[in-house]
């Protein structure tokens, strides 16, 4: 059974214009939740390899982180994955608890609506193997848009 999971975007309008092509393409681009790391975060958003281990945008492979505004103060934030200053794709992360460390290092975008908390509690549940904590099942997100 499908769960819904409602997010609105606030600020960062390039991360906002990175992904548009992918979420308006027909049939749109599946994207697996690649890791869940419990009282963490849920990380998506590899719409090339769907490991979590490509990038992808219109902007190229990578992009400049756009601002810092948003800080990760609890959970269901939206925040953009990286591997460093300037190294932003289409991955993304939501937090599912607060993750102040991550301030002033990855863009907060945007929120998760407060009825769909269950849905990435749900989510965070989901047993995990490995070190890089891969869901043992699949957790897609199948369809997507704009709010």
């Amino acid at each position: 059974m499908a769960n819904a999971l409602r997010l609105h975007q606030w600020v960062a309008p390039c991360i906002r214009l990175c992904s548009r092509p992918l979420l308006r393409q027909t049939p749109p681009t599946p994207s697996a939740c690649t890791q869940i790391i419990k009282g963490f975060m849920l990380q998506g958003g590899d719409f090339l390899k769907g490991d979590g281990t490509g990038s992808l945008s219109i902007y190229g492979s990578r992009f400049e982180d756009e601002n810092f505004t948003g800080r990760h103060m609890g959970p269901g934030l939206l925040s953009m994955a990286n591997s460093g200053p300037g190294t932003n794709g289409s991955q993304f992360f939501i937090t599912v608890a607060k993750t102040e460390w991550l301030d002033d290092k990855h863009v907060v975008f945007g929120r998760v609506l407060a009825e769909s908390m269950l849905t990435v509690r749900k989510l965070e549940a989901v047993q995990t193997a490995g070190q890089n904590n891969k869901p043992k099942l699949a957790c897609v997100i199948t369809e997507c848009g704009e709010m």
